[in-house]
């Protein structure tokens, strides 16, 4: 295995809740510059919404697509996303939150 395709158990932990949450259709919530984005995670995808992924594929480079509660359909970066689930800027079930 590659240094770079090293992940901490904490960091695929968190991207798992993130993957769960799509297949769960789980409600989620993001904070981006003190604003709050409540949604519907729909799927993992790539940015421009292909979702047919390889064997290799590092779901880092993937997105989240979220039905935003205003209707707009947002791509939230993965790779983001799991650090924000660390600090409580993202959250995977916000049902409970």
């Amino acid at each position: 295995m590659s240094e770079d395709m090293r992940m901490p158990l904490d960091m695929v932990m968190r991207i798992a809740n993130v993957v769960e949450a799509a297949q769960r259709n789980s409600r989620v919530a993001r904070l981006i510059d003190d604003v709050r984005f409540d949604g519907q995670a729909r799927r993992v995808c790539y940015g421009d919404g292909g979702s047919v992924f390889g064997v290799g594929t590092d779901v880092r480079e993937l997105f989240l697509e979220v039905l935003l509660d205003g209707g707009a359909l947002a791509l939230w970066p993965i790779r983001e996303l799991q650090a924000e689930v660390r600090t409580g800027h993202a959250v995977m079930d916000a049902g409970h939150a």
